[in-house]
């Protein structure tokens, strides 16, 4: 999705750099009508039988330039809000992926300590001699593990699904309400 999401962003500026350019061309021959209406227009002054027909058709030209102009003038600015606005998505998306990154890396983080804990404890309670704990709670212990593995996989799809949550996808439980 990041990649996606770049090359969006660098499709959509080389995009808004060919309508900038495009604009600018156009531009340009506005402004050199500009100059030639006025220029035959005060010739036509001094000798309109040679200059009445350049003036007609410089104004003709000069009109077309302009509706040319305020069209591109309109393209360039509806090109530049289209522009904001996917810039806006493709920040936003790329945003999310990294929050749901940083939550997968947490949460892998979260289970690495876990086992570290689980895996110390039983050490201890090796070396002070206890008791092991007898088949069916080790039964009931790995079927407790599965269960929050289970429900830990179904709020990350959640949260792909819905977006980022204020808590990030935790769930209080029933014990953390009693606290």
């Amino acid at each position: 999705a990041m990649g996606a999401a770049t090359r969006i962003m660098q499709e959509l500026s080389a995009a808004f750099a060919e309508v900038e350019v495009a604009s600018g061309f156009v531009k340009d021959l506005f402004q050199m009508s500009e100059g030639r209406l006025q220029r035959a227009e005060s010739c036509n002054k001094l000798a309109p039988h040679i200059w009445a027909n350049a003036v007609r058709a410089t104004r003709l030209m000069h009109e077309k330039l302009t509706m040319q102009w305020r069209m591109a003038a309109a393209i360039l600015k509806h090109a530049d809000a289209s522009k904001r606005v996917s810039y806006k998505k493709a920040d936003e998306t790329v945003r999310l992926v990294n929050e749901k990154l940083l939550r997968w890396k947490e949460e892998a983080e979260i289970l690495q300590q876990e086992a570290r804990e689980d895996e110390m404890a039983r050490q201890a309670a090796l070396r002070m001699g206890a008791p092991r704990p007898s088949p069916v709670e080790v039964e009931r212990q790995h079927a407790d593990m599965a269960r929050q593995r289970q429900e830990l996989e179904r709020q990350r799809m959640q949260a792909i699904q819905h977006g980022p949550r204020e808590n990030y996808g935790f769930v209080e439980t029933q014990s953390d309400a009693d606290d």
